[in-house]
Parts: C-alpha cells; sequence; structure tokens
C-alpha cells in the first residue's frame, strides 16, 4: 500500500475500530458486506464476508486491491467511474442493484450502498460501502416468475403472461399500427391422450408449439394458452393474404410426419384469427373474437382456418343463451323425447323405434339435436340427459305394454363422450343402465357412431361385455360417413348397421350409391349383421332396398318422430 493508504488506513484503525472494539466486532460478524475505498476506489479495509463474496478465505488478500482485480473489466470500470462521482459530489447510492460479471463466467446480483467517508474536517477521503449478496432471492425470484409466466412443458409463456403483453401491444400501439391474433387448437387431441397415454399428448403438444414458434418472427409472441390451444400475436403492416399463407406454413408443419415412440401419428389443427384494429379495438374483444373464430372452425370440421365476422358475435350470443337454457331445461325436464318407428321390410310392420330427444327453445324454436346434444357434451351434462331419456322410454313403455303388441325394440344413441366420461372403466352409460333397473319391461338396442369404436379398448370392453350380458343389441350408426374402420366389425359384436341417409337420397337412379348400398347390405349379411336403412322418404327407395336385401327401413315415408300418445294411436292393438 503506498505511504497515503497506510496514513489513512492507520488513522481509520485507530479512530474506529481501536478504539471501539464493539465496532469491530460487529462488523466483522454481520452478514452484509462492508469495505472501504480510498479516493482511488482501492480497498483499504473489508470485513470477512467480502473475502468470501470474492471466493477468498483472508481479509489480507483483498486490501490494496481494486475491482479490475475480481470483475471484468467493463464492469469494474464501471463502478470505478461511479464511486469518483460519489467522492467528487458527495451524493450517496442507496440500496442500489449491481449485476456482477466474473472473469470465469456468470453473474451474481449484489444490493450495495456506498456512502462519503469524511475525515473530521469534513473532508471526503474515501467511501464506505454496505453490500448484500442477494443471488440466490433472484435465482428463487426468477424461477417464481417463471412458474407464473411460462408453460413447463413447451417453455412457451403461458395465458397469464401473453394476455398482459397482449393489453401492453394494443395500449401501445400507433395510430395504423396493426396487430393478427390467432388462436389454434389441435383436432381430437383428447383422443390421442385417451387412446395413447399422457406421454404422447406431451409429445405432440411440445411438437406443435415448435412447428409454430419456427414460423413467427423474433417480434411475434407464441403462448401456450390451455390444454391444446395456442395463442400467438402476430406484430404486422399485412394484409389477410400474408396471414392466410403464415397459418397454411403452420398447418403445414404441424401435419408433417410426427413420430413418438416408432409410431407415426397424424395431426391436424384449426385456427381462428382476429384482427386490431379492424375487428376489435381492445384486447378482451379481440381474444374474445378470435375464440368465436376458433370455436367456427373447429365446427367446420379438422384442419380449418376462418377468419373472425361480425355474424359469429351473433352465433355466439345464441350459444351462450342455449348452453345457459339447456342446463334449465334438462333440470327442469323439458327436454321431450319422440319416437320414430322403424319397419320390416318383409311384413312393413313395426319391429322398434328411435328415441330422440327434442329441445324446443322459447325464443329460439325448435333446436336441432346435433346442436343442443353437442352442448350438452361440452358442458357435462350429457349423463343428465341420457337419463333424460331412458327414463322417457321407461315411462313409454309402462304405458305401451299392454296397448302394442308386439312392444317394439327401444333404440337409443349414445355418443362417444357418454362412453368416456367416467374416470375408471365403467362408464357413465353402463351405470345408468345398471340403476334404471329395467329388466324384462323394455328390449334395448343402442346405437353407436362410428367414432366410439376408437375409445380405449377397456371401455369398449366393459360396454361389450355388459350389453351381452343383459341381452342388449348394439347398432353402428351413420355408417360409411364416419371412419369405417371395417376391422372393427370383426373384433366387436354389432347386430345392426345403420346406412346413412346420404345413400339413400337419389336411390335406385344414383347408381354409385345404390353400388355403396348394395355393398353394405351384402358384407352385413354375410356378417350376420342386420340392416336398417334411414331417410327412406319414397316408395322407389323402399322397394330399391327391398330388391338389394335390407332388413328394416326408417324414415317419413312411413312416419316421422311421434310422441309417446301418437304412437299409441296409431299402433294401439
Amino acid at each position: 500500500m503506498s505511504r497515503y493508504t497506510t496514513q489513512i488506513v492507520d488513522s481509520l484503525t485507530t479512530e474506529w475500530f481501536r478504539d471501539q472494539p464493539l465496532l469491530n466486532v460487529i462488523l466483522e460478524n454481520c452478514f452484509d458486506q462492508v469495505f472501504i475505498k480510498d479516493l482511488s476506489s482501492t480497498l483499504i479495509y473489508a470485513n470477512r464476508n467480502l473475502a468470501l463474496h470474492y471466493g477468498l478465505k483472508e481479509v489480507d488478500q483483498i486490501l490494496g486491491k481494486s475491482d479490475f482485480d475480481f470483475y471484468t473489466a467493463e464492469h469494474a470500470e464501471a463502478m470505478r467511474q461511479e464511486e469518483l462521482d460519489l467522492m467528487q459530489t458527495g451524493e450517496p447510492l442507496l440500496a442500489k442493484l449491481y449485476t456482477e460479471t466474473w472473469p470465469k463466467g456468470g453473474e451474481t446480483f449484489n444490493l450495495c450502498s456506498k456512502l462519503p467517508l469524511r475525515n473530521s474536517d469534513g473532508k471526503i477521503v474515501g467511501l464506505i460501502g454496505f453490500g448484500r449478496d442477494i443471488t440466490k432471492d433472484k435465482r428463487r425470484e426468477k424461477l417464481i416468475w417463471q412458474h407464473t409466466n411460462n408453460d413447463a412443458l413447451t417453455g412457451l409463456p403461458n395465458r397469464n403472461y401473453f394476455v398482459g403483453c397482449l393489453n401492453s401491444s394494443i395500449h401501445e400501439a400507433n395510430t395504423g399500427h396493426r396487430y393478427t391474433l390467432l388462436a389454434l387448437d389441435i383436432d381430437r387431441f383428447k383422443s390421442f391422450n385417451d387412446s395413447y397415454g399422457h406421454g404422447c399428448g406431451d409429445a405432440i403438444l411440445i411438437h406443435v408449439a415448435e412447428c409454430i414458434h419456427n414460423n413467427v418472427s423474433d417480434h411475434d409472441i407464441v403462448a401456450r394458452a390451455g390444454s391444446d390451444e395456442f395463442l400467438l400475436l402476430i406484430d404486422n403492416q399485412k394484409n389477410k393474404t400474408n396471414i392466410v399463407d403464415l397459418a397454411i406454413k403452420i398447418r403445414s408443419n404441424i401435419q408433417a410426419p410426427f413420430f413418438y415412440q416408432n409410431q407415426q401419428y397424424d395431426i391436424s389443427c384449426c385456427i381462428g384469427a382476429a384482427e386490431f384494429p379492424s375487428d376489435a379495438l381492445d384486447a378482451t374483444d379481440l381474444l374474445k373474437f378470435t375464440e368465436q373464430a376458433l370455436y367456427r372452425a373447429k365446427q367446420l370440421g379438422d384442419n380449418q382456418f376462418v377468419f373472425y365476422s361480425p355474424e359469429m358475435t351473433t352465433a355466439s350470443i345464441r350459444r351462450q343463451t342455449l348452453i345457459a337454457d339447456l342446463k334449465q331445461a334438462v333440470a327442469d325436464e323439458q327436454i321431450e323425447v319422440m319416437y320414430q318407428p322403424i319397419i320390416s321390410c318383409d311384413t312393413e310392420q313395426l319391429y322398434s323405434v328411435e328415441a330422440l330427444a327434442r329441445w324446443h327453445h322459447p325464443y329460439y324454436g325448435q333446436i336441432s339435436p346435433d346442436e343442443f346434444i353437442q352442448i350438452a357434451e361440452e358442458i357435462g351434462i350429457i349423463a343428465q340427459l341420457d337419463e333424460r331419456v331412458f327414463h322417457k322410454m321407461i315411462e313409454a313403455a309402462q304405458q305401451w305394454q299392454t296397448v302394442i303388441d308386439p312392444l317394439p325394440v327401444f333404440s337409443v344413441n349414445v355418443s362417444a363422450r357418454s362412453l368416456n366420461t367416467g374416470e375408471d372403466s365403467s362408464s357413465d352409460i353402463i351405470n345408468l343402465l345398471s340403476n334404471l333397473n329395467h329388466g324384462k319391461l323394455l328390449k334395448l338396442r343402442l346405437e353407436l357412431t362410428e367414432g366410439s369404436l376408437f375409445l380405449p379398448s377397456e371401455k369398449l370392453n366393459d360396454l361389450m361385455g355388459y350389453c351381452s350380458q343383459n341381452q342388449i343389441e348394439l347398432a353402428l350408426d351413420d355408417f360409411g360417413t364416419g371412419y369405417s374402420a371395417l376391422s372393427y366389425l370383426l373384433d366387436f359384436k354389432i347386430d345392426y348397421l345403420k346406412i346413412d341417409k346420404v345413400f339413400i337420397d337419389g336411390l335406385p337412379e344414383n347408381s354409385r350409391n345404390l353400388s355403396v348400398c348394395k355393398a353394405i347390405i351384402q358384407m352385413s349379411k354375410s356378417l350376420g349383421i342386420k340392416v336398417i336403412a334411414e331417410g327412406v322418404e319414397q316408395e322407389e327407395q323402399l322397394l330399391a332396398l327391398k330388391e338389394l336385401g335390407c332388413d328394416y327401413i326408417q324414415g317419413y315415408y312411413f312416419s316421422k318422430p311421434l310422441s309417446s300418445q301418437e304412437m299409441l294411436d296409431r299402433y294401439s292393438a
């Protein structure tokens, strides 16, 4: 040390520590780093905690040194200039956070206060500092921030962070600045999880996140907003054509062959989009309209892309109204059940009836079953709706049993969602049938969609086993319009196939439809499966189906759906 420094150290030692041993003990053992520097920013006093902060065991190893001996040159120079300014102006630095960079790499965070050090004459002779290493706190804070704002699986921002960015971006947008918000949803994602496990589902989510991220710029924001939904905020001055091109690229990348554990999976997605400011002037509406566009895209089927239009808001209001009113309608037993006769081709006599749920809304009028049943599935009241239909069938059977002879088979639709709502391997529909205790009162036939056959095998096995034990027949509805997995006809005992109306229309003139009907009937007979033709409206259709060997007919040619009393009036003995 220089003679000047030695004089200061001696003076300080005499004045502060030798005469105040308690103060010396406190400074040496306090949690904070304590140090004194001379006018050249050289360390002339330090306590043990500062030495430990520098990775040294002894205080003597740092005395007479400066920040240039410990930090990177850039960081040390910034500190030196700051301290020289402090000692010239006399203005203290209080509770300043320093990000310290080290020559060997890495960084630490130090919260430090520095004050000018004056002698007995009031002259500044150096500075005294108090620091605290808060690196662990900052890392913990960063981890909490990541958990709060990031999705752990994909590493993308989560919905909470995204909405904050969306609000800020729109609030700060200049006149004429445009943003496009896109919402992306993976098609049939739940079936991937249910059929192949969550490991496969997680791999798909990571794949989709990468496909999206690889197609946007650094100015854009991508987030995982929910289970299988992603949000993209595109910062642009582009037109809709550019956005369409972007959506096509993302969908194309997602549809590229994807493998998980050596098995290929076909993945697609739907995308909805809305623009600021042309569609919405604030973040709330922009997000809402984008979700409406996504919902419309999903209604159209897999792999769809839709821009928002004002008509969607009207449709959304209708939908929200129907959601609220359907819950009440099911609770108050406002859902009616109608029965459409199914006629034997040979005798043209009543063989069975299909129970059909009907809902007449006080404002919107008659609501299509396709619409309200889908809503019931989505909001989780399909089990209550099923129960309502089954109870009404039992009531009808009790009224008909002494009047309509023989009592027809009661056929009822069961959706894939109804079969897949239970937490264990027993589905709600099986529990419902067990609790109804219908006994020998009515003979039942369950109509399954082709999509039901893609449920996890244990679900189907439970259903097939229950139906076999309780003499319940099974029909495959709308055959040929869905997945048409013919192998499932060999794996499961199906008693009936129902030919969809789309193949009946145009008979017998439409030769292609006629060929399809003929092939279905011949195949069914070879497998011992009976055939029901739906949507028969003309005598020519009936005659053509008879000639092809169809077993049963359902359609307006014989009867529209009837109420329980209308059935009694028409078919009573």
